[in-house]
């Protein structure tokens, strides 16, 4: 028992002393920092987060991701450009298949095909007489003899379109006129004057569309030229250009 009250006086003892001491001092010094402690113990795992949203359709860009925008309106077209150079020709290509056999040209198949066609020469020396048909000394070609040389004149036996056309050399003035006593009747006049009295050509020609019976003929509307002795040529040619 006496040392259970010795010990309690020596602890009194002892917070006295500890009291009067701090009040001897206004501050006390700053302790040093501590040392870090040991590393903790890894936690628990966390619960899984929920589900993000779905990502934005469209283009990427590096790692962004931005929407696609509308459709712009189409431009103005922009100014031509220049005219380049021609190019090589390219090499010939394969021949092609042969085309389909055309119509028929009407004539019957077994009939003659529908020719007319003459080539006559004019090779006197005297002037045609004036308002006369000019006759000719020979043919060329003359099939199948539509023409007739003593009277100067075609006459049509396939109805068609016909072409016509004469050339006169002469050293004197020249003035010819093709004729055909169609239903509308026709008549068509050519001239040239010679004053130098060198060769020169008159030419002249047509196309008619003649029925069978019709005739073509040349006349002269000059009168004879006085002591016209010169060589004069003419050719007269006439053919079928396609029936009616």
């Amino acid at each position: 028992m006496g040392s259970y009250w010795g010990l309690v006086i020596l602890v009194g003892a002892a917070m006295v002393l500890q009291t009067v001491h701090s009040q001897g001092s206004c501050n006390g010094r700053d302790g040093h920092p501590g040392q870090p402690g040991a590393r903790g113990r890894d936690g628990w795992p966390g619960s899984k987060g929920e589900r993000g949203e779905a990502p934005l359709s469209g283009s990427h860009d590096g790692n962004f991701q931005s929407l696609k925008g509308e459709l712009g309106s189409q431009g103005a077209p922009g100014a031509p450009g220049p005219k380049g150079f021609s190019g090589d020709f390219g090499s010939p290509g394969e021949a092609g298949h042969p085309g389909a056999r055309g119509p028929d040209s009407g004539a019957s198949a077994a009939g003659p095909p529908l020719v007319s066609a003459f080539c006559v020469v004019r090779n006197a020396n005297t002037y045609p007489v004036a308002n006369t048909k000019i006759t000719f000394q020979k043919a060329i070609v003359n099939r199948p003899e539509h023409f007739h040389l003593n009277s100067g004149t075609f006459t049509c036996r396939v109805s068609g379109v016909y072409y016509f056309v004469f050339h006169y050399l002469s050293k004197v003035n020249m003035c010819v006129t093709l004729k055909a006593d169609t239903a509308a009747g026709f008549s068509l006049g050519f001239c040239d004057h010679n004053v130098s009295g060198n060769v020169q050509v008159l030419s002249g020609g047509v196309v008619l569309k003649l029925t069978q019976g019709e005739k073509v003929w040349l006349e002269s509307i000059l009168p004879t030229p006085p002591q016209d002795r010169e060589k004069k040529e003419m050719v007269f040619n006439g053919f079928l250009l396609f029936p009616r």
